[in-house]
Formats: structure tokens, C-alpha cells, sequence
């Protein structure tokens, strides 16, 4: 099984589909162009690349794991299907509490919110992204593991978007 990497004495597995290589040097640019490549993927390979993300997740060792957060997808923008990550935990870890975002647009913050699959309503903001309606905040301090979609890094792994 493989084991979460440490980062900053936290753990982090950021998820993303493939690797492609642009040559470009400015930040606007470059999300256009990997946005423009993930809108092109076909629903068929969408799936497949899915279930290849949620086989490795399955590798991992999920024994000193107790809360998650996971970023919900922006589905317009052909996001990962962060709801197999969901449905995953519930079915395959369910000693993990998971917490998602709720989003605050005045401060700019985000509240981590307990989600429970039975209880927990899902609304969309302003950006079309599903977020708790209400529900338990949870510490950030909690948080063992964050699933954060992105859409390109670096060679270092720095997030581009």
C-alpha cells in the first residue's frame, strides 16, 4: 500500500489526470490552454481517468487517517469527479470523517463543513460550485488529508490553477 506524503507535517495528494508540457511563461495563458484541454477530453476517457484516480486512491494506507477534506468539482469546467472520493470513503473508510468547503466571497475564506452523504444539502454559489448549505464546521487542525483538483503545476509541483 502506499502512504500519504508528509508536507509541512501535514499530508497532500494532489490529484491530477496526465502530464502535458506547454511552453509558456504567462499564468493566464497557461490555465487557458489546460482549461481549453481538459474541456476537449471525451466523457469516455473522463470516466476512465476517474477510475484510475480513485484505483491509486485505494492504494493508499488510510490507517492513521481520521478527517478529509475534498474540494467538490465544478462540473462545467469537466473538474475530476470528486463525489467517487466521497462515495469511496463511505463505502471503503468509513472510520474518516469528511469535511468540504463552504465559501465565503466577503472575506474571502473558507469554512471546512462535517459532510454526512444522508444529511448534508448541497447547494451551488455564485461560481456554480456545490458547497454545504449549513452543517458543522470543523478546525482546519483536523484535516489529515486534502484532495485538492488542480489544473496544471509546475516541474516543482507549484498549483498553477
Amino acid at each position: 500500500m502506499r502512504s500519504f506524503q508528509r508536507w509541512k507535517g501535514r499530508f497532500l495528494l494532489p490529484i491530477f489526470g496526465g502530464v502535458s508540457y506547454i511552453s509558456v511563461v504567462d499564468k493566464t495563458t497557461l490555465r487557458r490552454q489546460f482549461l481549453d484541454q481538459r474541456l476537449n477530453i471525451p466523457r469516455s476517457k473522463y470516466w476512465i481517468l476517474t477510475d484510475q484516480i480513485m484505483e491509486q486512491i485505494a492504494l493508499l494506507n488510510w490507517t492513521d487517517v481520521l478527517t478529509v477534506h475534498v474540494f467538490l468539482p465544478i462540473r462545467i469546467n469537466n473538474e475530476i469527479d470528486t463525489f467517487s472520493i466521497l462515495n469511496y470513503l463511505k463505502a471503503e473508510q468509513p472510520h474518516v470523517k469528511i469535511v468540504v468547503p463552504r465559501t465565503n466571497f466577503k472575506d474571502l475564506s473558507i469554512q471546512n463543513i462535517l459532510y454526512d452523504h444522508e444529511f448534508t444539502i448541497l447547494g451551488r454559489n455564485r461560481y456554480d460550485i456545490p458547497e454545504p448549505i449549513h452543517g458543522k464546521v470543523i478546525d482546519p487542525l483536523e484535516i489529515d488529508v486534502a484532495f485538492v483538483p488542480m489544473l496544471a503545476c509546475d516541474l516543482k509541483g507549484n498549483r498553477v490553477g
